[in-house]
């Protein structure tokens, strides 16, 4: 359990209690725990399993992900970021989603991903040549294997 005190959000975030009070609803109505401390904060009851844009910033490094569009359930991330690229958005934007209907492989099969099992991604890469992308792919896949053993079960 993580305890927010309000006095404190509201100097680091240079906002009205208000405007917090607004935000922790919103974060409610997208299914956080969070438990209402009179005259004191908030606290977090359990981290969520959610993997939105909020629940992804913590993790940016480098060039990707500072823009994340995330979505419960798209046809495929790989569309929307090819629409994203054509408006030239910066390398590293990161397009999401816990479900995707209508993937395609590298080969162009078929790529369902039902939803609550995996994350369907797609990372704009800005100049870099197919056989890099097909490197970039298969390195991605092996640092997200890591990670997923170091966080244990």
């Amino acid at each position: 359990m993580v305890k927010y005190g309000v006095v404190r959000v509201t100097r680091q975030l240079n906002i009205s209690r208000t405007a917090i009070w607004k935000h922790i609803e919103t974060l409610k109505q997208d299914g956080y725990a969070i438990h209402t401390i009179p005259r004191k904060g908030y606290q977090l009851l359990e981290q969520s399993d959610r993997f939105d844009e909020p629940a992804f910033a913590s993790y940016r490094k480098g060039r990707f992900g500072h823009i994340v569009h995330a979505f419960d359930q798209i046809d495929t991330t790989q569309r929307i970021a090819h629409e994203l690229a054509q408006q030239h958005v910066p390398e590293g934007t990161l397009v999401m989603s816990e479900e995707q209907t209508a993937g395609r492989g590298q080969l162009g099969r078929n790529w369902y991903n039902p939803k609550h099992v995996n994350i369907a991604a797609s990372v704009i890469l800005v100049g870099v040549t197919h056989s890099r992308r097909i490197k970039a792919n298969l390195d991605g896949g092996e640092c997200v294997c890591e990670s997923v053993e170091c966080a244990g079960p």
